[in-house]
């Protein structure tokens, strides 16, 4: 659909009142909805994946397990990985910015501000992991225990 979106809007722009209003109201939607979708199938699939892994099988997979695995660790650590990222990458360049409000800190002329908002990304980056920290490990004191 985004791949020919285009041409779906150019079928669009021709209509006119009630029924351009709903087919590009439709559209929209369907545009704005799709990446959502998505992405709740693909955590989903995740963690599914990583429930099934710890089950009990007939036949075990041990690579195909290790692999999702990993990406199962990678999708809920990734949100605390990407902070501790960014606050890597201002202490490096000396600056970190804000889009809402709009600001820019530079260590040189600013520093409380600027360490300040180094630690509220790493304060955040600790709640958005500590879950995902505590998933992990009871997966893997169950299966300790189970095994």
């Amino acid at each position: 659909m985004f791949a020919r979106s285009e041409s779906i809007w150019l079928r669009i722009m021709p209509l006119e009142g009630g029924i351009f209003l709903l087919a590009s109201a439709l559209f929209g939607g369907l545009l704005a909805i799709t990446p959502v979708v998505s992405l709740v199938f693909l955590l989903m699939t995740v963690w599914y994946g990583v429930e099934s892994v710890f089950r009990q099988r007939a036949r075990h997979t041990p690579l195909l397990d290790m692999g999702i695995i990993a990406g199962g660790v990678l999708v809920w650590f990734s949100p605390g990985l990407a902070l501790v990222a960014g606050a890597a990458r201002a202490v490096l360049t000396g600056s970190i910015a804000f889009s809402r409000p709009q600001r820019v800190y530079f260590l040189e002329s600013d520093p409380i501000a600027f360490w300040q908002s180094i630690g509220f990304m790493l304060i955040v980056a600790a709640a958005l992991s500590y879950p995902a920290w505590q998933y992990w490990k009871t997966k893997y004191a169950n299966r300790r225990t189970a095994g």
